[in-house]
């Protein structure tokens, strides 16, 4: 049997640029411009205190072991401790405050509790038991509305939760929502809130701020303080200059 012949050795073919069978795009373009370099990354203005996703209670309390199995409630940004009610027919749930020393405010009655303790809540179709840290400062838009869109306009309600010293502190952040205006043209809100001896200010952080079409005055600010049963309407809402 004889061997086959050995194939021919593939010969190179060198593109002609006047050839249209070998026109390429490096032939219609003989200099190409160098690729446009990506747009930086706008940066939202620095919070000294951000808003943090839900997260579990032992990154707020690593040194309480009873957080460190628990799955079933979690922190909203240090402030509001959120138990959802996952069972079928559940009538109450059992929700742990943590933190030795620490106060907590039902956000539905206003009640306030010692830390650290378990309690047992009672719970129905249209409540979640939900309570405000002590020494925090919330706002919140409390009118019901269809959509977030409707409410841009709506006046806020400031909730102080007073700690066992007396004092509490927060921030409200705002923006349009839909656009990077807030980094190219310093279009947001940013107003931090702290109460102590009694009295409830308000100021701008150092960086530079501008928002014309946001709400200006706060409708209400109700005050949940320990020795108090319900929450406490404070006289004279709070405006922003």
């Amino acid at each position: 049997m004889q061997d086959n012949p050995k194939s021919p050795e593939p010969k190179s073919i060198t593109p002609n640029p006047d050839d249209p069978k070998f026109l390429t795009s490096n032939s219609l373009t003989p200099n190409p411009p160098d690729p446009k370099p990506p747009d930086p990354k706008p940066h939202c203005p620095p919070d000294p205190k951000p808003c943090c996703p839900p997260r579990p209670l032992w990154m707020e309390f690593p040194d309480d072991p009873q957080t460190f199995a628990m799955d079933d409630q979690y922190l909203i940004d240090r402030v509001l401790l959120v138990h959802p009610v996952t069972e079928l027919g559940a009538r109450g749930v059992n929700v742990y405050l943590p933190g030795e020393g620490e106060v907590w405010y039902n956000d539905e009655t206003h009640e306030q509790h010692r830390a650290p303790q378990t309690l047992y809540v009672p719970v129905t179709l249209s409540s979640i038991p939900v309570f405000q840290r002590g020494g925090t400062v919330i706002s919140r838009q409390d009118r019901p509305r269809r959509s977030t869109e409707a409410m841009r306009g709506d006046p806020f309600t400031l909730y102080v939760a007073l700690s066992p010293q007396g004092t509490a502190e927060g921030d409200l952040y705002l923006d349009d929502g839909v656009s990077f205006d807030y980094a190219t043209k310093n279009a947001f809100l940013h107003r931090h809130f702290s109460f102590s001896n009694g009295t409830l200010t308000s100021r701008y952080p150092k960086y530079p701020q501008s928002s014309p079409e946001y709400p200006k005055v706060f409708q209400k600010s109700h005050l949940r303080a320990p020795g108090y049963p319900d929450c406490q309407v404070l006289k004279n809402p709070l405006k922003i200059p």
